[in-house]
């Protein structure tokens, strides 16, 4: 079932009782033990898995699977959450893969080249199409058309700032798993006065301009989709009373 691998990789005790409360929302009558018997479950198993007192072996996995096939609730939670189903820095991976040499439109080939599984691939193609990111030019073949304008970190919500971290440490793990020669990766700790930082952001945006002028220049060969980052994160707060 698309999409069922990627909902198992999420909080199992959430995604469980999002869906038990999405069937009773549509009928106020629906019970969890009535859950365990379409899942196939015994009523204290499901108890217990919602509980986190019990994890999901390969057999679980495989009643999930099929407890929810034509599961028409299923279908609107996937709809609902299909963008929480992926990391969404995959997206712009997935964008600039679509630009490069030897590019195919086969989601195992997709899979393979971004890490993820034939669900997420063929979620993120969904996605890039829905947006009108992607679109397939007169040969059928898939082209980006989405503006691959600059677009700073420093743009980025407040409120977006744990999704950011979360993207550094996938980041650094992605990092250890190449090659040192393949990859460079550094940072400077240094003390400031906060009134600089304005002119540090300033200079950033300009450097990351520049790279994506030349990176983007007529004539390159784009074969293999690289992450630059920049960035300034304060390390030390400020203490209540302080000048």
């Amino acid at each position: 079932m698309e999409g069922l691998s990627d909902v198992l990789d999420l909080d199992i005790r959430e995604f469980l009782q999002n869906l038990i409360l999405l069937k009773q929302k549509r009928n106020p009558r629906f019970s969890q033990r009535a859950f365990a018997h379409q899942l196939g479950f015994s009523p204290s198993s499901l108890n217990e898995i919602i509980k986190g007192k019990r994890g999901l072996s390969k057999k679980s996995r495989e009643k999930l699977k099929a407890g929810l096939a034509g599961d028409k609730d299923f279908e609107q939670y996937l709809l609902e959450h299909r963008k929480d189903l992926i990391e969404m820095w995959h997206l712009r991976v997935f964008l600039e893969l679509v630009g490069t040499e030897g590019f195919h439109e086969d989601l195992k080939w997709i899979s393979r080249r971004l890490g993820v599984t034939e669900d997420q691939a063929a979620i993120m193609l969904d996605e890039l199409l829905r947006d009108r990111k992607v679109q397939r030019n007169s040969a059928g073949k898939l082209v980006a058309v989405a503006s691959r304008a600059f677009s700073p970190l420093a743009e980025v919500a407040p409120e977006s700032e744990q999704k950011t971290q979360d993207e550094i440490a996938k980041l650094s793990q992605v990092v250890k798993e190449v090659p040192s020669q393949d990859c460079f990766f550094g940072t400077v700790v240094v003390a400031i006065d906060p009134k600089d930082f304005e002119y540090i952001r300033a200079k950033m945006v300009d450097v990351m301009k520049e790279h994506q002028s030349f990176l983007n220049r007529d004539g390159v060969k784009r074969q293999e989709v690289y992450q630059l980052s920049f960035g300034c994160v304060p390390l030390t707060k400020k203490v209540s009373g302080e000048a």
